[in-house]
């Protein structure tokens, strides 16, 4: 292959990937990977997986605490064993989106390595209190202030988490890339005529994810609602205690409990009725700061959306007219099912506003902006 002259060598045509394989929520490497491709980049994916379960104190805290020093052992022979493999595409422009701080160290040491140019650290997520083990919290933050410190940009999925890094990182570049949806779940749907008691929750079975109180709203909707029904996709280790609070309140029959579902399959399997996207407020939780891309697939299949008022997703359901933000109570919640399936008519106009703001929400909306600077900046040698 002959060397490209300089013009042509300042623009990015290869592009390398590195993250966890199983940290990264919602599929947005995935999406990342789909967009660059579409833009004649070269994409090439470097991801290592934590060993056995997540350690994340979202989940309750100190649940996994014993696995966790091995974990992080092994964690980082998977960011040598990266480093000792990749190699660097000949005589082409080479970009390295990293999505935590552990996988920023790795591009960072390409771009020191001359494997890379350009290192983008893409904060997707944002916690304050990220691990029960106080060592890995300690190493975790550590890493993450090296990461604003030598990468060449900083992506971040929402403006609370980039307030937030911003205080961290004052003279970083940042960019807001706001989280998006994926073609699949943009599907034609058949103008409604009427209503379909139904629920969904798409989501990790936590105790931050509120579906107890959705479970406990259930007796006193079913007496409005006779033919109501709740489906639930995901699992977690909350599972065995929200059915038994169903066995206890005498409505299992009222829920399906479909487990974990592959993420293209979700637009197949849900049919209309209300997205829920409730969460505990918890000042640490990745809730309270990230761009809820449940939020956007639910608006995307066309669900009119009841999430709790504590979270960011609020203020995009309220400005679309597309949803109700409430309070996380059984009362406050049953309420506010109640006002979207009583009148039929809010109810399909929430789903025709979700519906005619869909488009907006793709992954590629989201990215190009943020792109064209990018590629403007590396054109101008910045």
């Amino acid at each position: 292959m002959s060397k490209p002259d300089n013009n042509d060598y300042k623009i990015p045509e290869s592009a390398v990937l590195i993250g966890f394989s199983n940290g990264l929520p919602g599929g947005v490497f995935e999406a990342l990977s789909r967009f660059l491709s579409q833009q004649g980049v070269e994409v090439e994916t470097l991801s290592f997986r934590f060993p056995g379960n997540y350690i994340e104190t979202n989940m309750p805290r100190g649940l996994y605490q014993e696995k966790s020093q091995w974990t992080a052992v092994t964690s980082l022979l998977h960011v040598i064993h990266c480093i000792a493999l990749y190699r660097r595409p000949s005589y082409k422009r080479v970009v390295a989106f990293c999505g935590d701080p552990i996988s920023a160290q790795v591009g960072i040491a390409f771009k020191l390595t001359r494997r890379v140019d350009y290192v983008v650290y893409y904060a997707i997520d944002f916690s304050k209190v990220r691990f029960a083990l106080s060592l890995l919290q300690f190493m975790y933050f550590s890493l993450r202030q090296i990461s604003l410190k030598f990468s060449d940009e900083v992506w971040c999925s929402g403006t609370p988490i980039k307030n937030e890094l911003q205080k961290l990182g004052p003279n970083c570049l940042f960019e807001v890339v706001p989280n998006g949806v994926p073609p699949e779940f943009i599907r034609h749907l058949a103008d409604l005529k009427s209503v379909d008691y139904t629920l969904w929750f798409v989501g990790n079975l936590t105790s931050l994810t509120s579906l107890d109180i959705v479970i406990e709203s259930v007796p006193n909707l079913v007496r409005t609602f006779p033919f109501i029904h709740l489906h639930v996709i995901g699992d977690g280790p909350e599972r065995a205690s929200l059915e038994r609070l169903s066995r206890d309140l005498d409505v299992s029959a009222l829920i399906t409990w479909h487990g974990k579902v592959e993420h293209n399959l979700i637009p197949d399997l849900v049919k209309e009725g209300i997205g829920i996207a409730l969460y505990k407020a918890d000042p640490n939780a990745y809730a309270q700061f990230g761009d809820s891309i449940k939020v956007k697939e639910y608006l995307a299949l066309g669900l009119p959306v009841i999430v709790s008022r504590n979270t960011p997703a609020a203020a995009l359901v309220d400005e679309l007219s597309v949803g109700i933000s409430c309070e996380v109570t059984v009362a406050d919640f049953t309420s506010s099912v109640k006002r979207i399936f009583v009148d039929q008519s809010v109810y399909l106009r929430y789903r025709s506003n979700a519906l005619s703001k869909r488009d907006k929400l793709r992954w590629s909306n989201s990215f190009l902006p943020a792109y064209q600077r990018l590629v403007q900046r590396i054109k101008d040698g910045s």
